[in-house]
């Protein structure tokens, strides 16, 4: 690329920008501005974190059957209430059972999620899935019905390593947020904010201010 063809793109820069902003020193003013409003939306957001393994409760598990024991199964049990940390809790240890190889495949909606992962949990030990049978029937009064053999959900993928379910070990992870959350906060604060802003200026300048100025000049 010439010198030649450089100054006509600057030039065609420059004057989209003028059209859009006025003037050069305008855009300048709300590149700044909108980079301290990315900032701050990302100040907010790493204060406002809390790492999910420590939401609910702070707990190591020797494998993924003990923590489907303590953690999945009481709730289908006794049909606990909604609790919001008590949901990242249980997302954040079976994203890294998967992660860990213990299962294969998608959980989807948690909420019907966590029956399928139970049962397959317990297909690796069957006393255990009796012993759940038993007590879901004598708290409940009727007997456990299988999602993963309903008509909906009989078509899910998730396969489980029986072994590794058995054997590797889940416990908090200190870097969750580094892992997990870093870069999403950082694209939302410093690529969506801004591209925001641009959309909310353009829609300013060229719905509300260009009629504005169009009415303005036309009446002198």
């Amino acid at each position: 690329m010439n010198a030649k063809t450089l100054k006509n793109n600057s030039k065609i820069t420059e004057k989209i920008i003028n059209k859009i902003f006025f003037k050069k020193l305008i855009f300048k003013i709300i590149v700044v501005l909108t980079f301290f409003v990315g900032l701050a939306f990302f100040i907010k957001a790493c204060s406002n974190y809390q790492n999910p393994y420590h939401g609910y409760k702070l707990k190591e598990y020797d494998n993924f059957i003990q923590f489907v024991d303590e953690s999945l199964a009481p709730d289908i049990i006794y049909s606990h209430e909604f609790y919001y940390p008590k949901f990242l809790y249980d997302a954040a240890f079976i994203r890294q059972a998967r992660e860990k190889g213990v299962f294969s495949g998608s959980v989807g909606n948690l909420s019907s999620g966590k029956y399928i992962l139970l049962e397959k949990a317990y297909s690796c030990d069957k006393e255990k899935m009796k012993n759940f049978e038993n007590e879901f029937k004598f708290m409940n009064k009727y007997e456990y019905g299988y999602f993963s053999t309903n008509e909906y959900y009989k078509n899910n993928n998730i396969y489980i390593d029986c072994q590794k379910a058995k054997t590797v070990p889940l416990a908090p992870e200190s870097y969750y947020f580094i892992k997990y959350e870093l870069l999403p906060y950082v694209v939302g604060s410093f690529v969506c904010v801004p591209l925001l802003v641009l959309f909310m200026w353009i829609a300013l300048r060229f719905i509300i201010i260009s009629p504005i100025l169009w009415i303005l000049k036309k009446d002198k």
